[in-house]
């Protein structure tokens, strides 16, 4: 299986995480759901690199 699609299938689990933990914790700022915020965020970035996609704003 390719790199790529091993990052997407991480990026799956790690939003579905961060969907899961915002419900169990009920809001946007519990120390939890902002570490899980910070791993997907890496994960995203990771793929961007891995496929030389670069943020349209720079």
């Amino acid at each position: 299986m390719k790199r790529s699609t091993l990052i997407q299938l991480e990026i799956e689990q790690a939003r579905s995480r961060l969907h899961e933990i915002a419900n169990q914790y009920n809001g946007l700022l519990h120390p939890e759901l902002i570490k899980q915020s910070v791993i997907l965020d890496k994960l995203i970035n990771q793929f961007n690199d891995k496929n030389g996609t670069k943020n349209k704003a720079d």
